[in-house]
């Protein structure tokens, strides 16, 4: 199941360009981010991917509060 953009970042109230970051970055993984045709090409995540975003989201708060 993939999930759009659009979901990830309201739900974390993070920014899209934060997300377009992380990819550069490697983050991700190796899998590949799909862009939906049906959806104006808008990113959606893998259900690992989306997983790793939550993680990567809760160690940058964990380290800002620091």
């Amino acid at each position: 199941m993939q999930v759009p953009i659009s979901k990830v970042t309201r739900e974390l109230e993070i920014k899209s360009f934060q997300l377009h970051k992380w990819e550069e970055r490697g983050w991700l993984g190796t899998e590949p981010v799909f862009k939906d045709p049906d959806n104006n090409g808008q990113r959606t995540y893998s259900k690992q991917q989306v997983e790793r975003i939550e993680f990567i989201d809760e160690v940058i708060k964990d380290q800002r509060k620091r």
